[in-house]
């Protein structure tokens, strides 16, 4: 058996495969060692995921995760994988998981749109290239969290339009002053910044919703897309904000010659496929 980690900055997949079949999969809270301690991730496993994961031995356990960057952190989450499951665990950056995901063994740019965002040129066995995330505060232009964050600031400084501030304010019953201490002093505020994604598009039929998503992917294509050889070969996503906007994504790309062979709100099948 084998045991596959895909983890994002808001949820973490597991799976069992067995012969080249899910056995067991579960769910827990997002884990990034770049916002959170060991302790905390160790917490975060033990307390929710399912029983039957920690029963097994494992031929392999093969982790995937937001935040993996440096050998460090990597060895961080190999020490906790390993005590956890009595494996030396394998452990690389949900961009790999994202290529291997969606290119397999083929030479393409895969991006990530989810929490956050990310991107890179596969070569079919590794990334040759990536543009730096960043992350929501310096980068993640097209994700979650930069949309929610666009939103957020025209809502507060009175710049969209009010059938829709209205609407905002009577879904979620915050003030300002809520709003800015859940942003500026509560643990998570991607997190918090990326969920907002759900309202927005419950109204992804009005003028500005619309725009403002457009807007927000134009970014991604301008500021990273655009620095690989998009025209080239095949541009590919996963991610929840790629598969939920899809038809926006798809416009954006075909503006700047762009043609994407294939969105995945998930990666998680493609690894099993990769792995198996």
């Amino acid at each position: 058996m084998k045991l596959i980690i895909e983890s994002g900055s808001t949820k973490t997949e597991w799976v069992i495969i067995q012969d080249g079949e899910i056995k067991t999969r579960s769910m827990t809270d997002g884990i990034n060692p770049l916002m959170q301690s060991a302790e905390s991730i160790s917490d975060t496993i033990k307390k929710q995921l399912a029983d039957s994961f920690f029963v097994n031995e494992y031929a392999s356990v093969h982790y995937y995760g937001a935040g993996c960057v440096s050998d460090e952190v990597k060895r961080t989450i190999n020490d906790i994988l390993s005590e956890t499951f009595f494996v030396t665990a394998s452990v690389d950056t949900d961009l790999l998981a994202a290529a291997r995901s969606l290119l397999q063994h083929e030479k393409g740019i895969a991006c990530i749109l989810g929490t956050g965002s990310n991107s890179c040129f596969y070569d079919g066995h590794e990334i040759i290239k990536n543009v730096r995330s960043l992350g929501y505060i310096l980068g993640d232009e097209g994700s979650g969290s930069v949309l929610g964050k666009m939103f957020l600031g025209d809502c507060l400084k009175g710049l969209a339009p009010d059938d829709i501030t209205q609407s905002f304010f009577s879904t979620y019953s915050l003030t300002y002053e809520q709003l800015i201490t859940r942003i500026y002093k509560e643990p998570y505020p991607n997190r918090f910044l990326a969920s907002l994604s759900e309202f927005l598009n419950t109204h992804i039929g009005h003028e500005y919703v619309h725009g403002l998503v457009y807007a927000n992917f134009e970014l991604f294509f301008k500021r990273c897309i655009s620095q690989y050889n998009h025209e080239q070969y095949p541009l590919a996503f996963t991610g929840s904000i790629a598969y939920y906007y899809k038809d926006i994504l798809t416009e954006v790309a075909e503006q700047y010659g762009a043609q994407i062979s294939k969105i995945l709100k998930s990666p998680l099948i493609g690894l099993v496929e990769y792995h198996s």
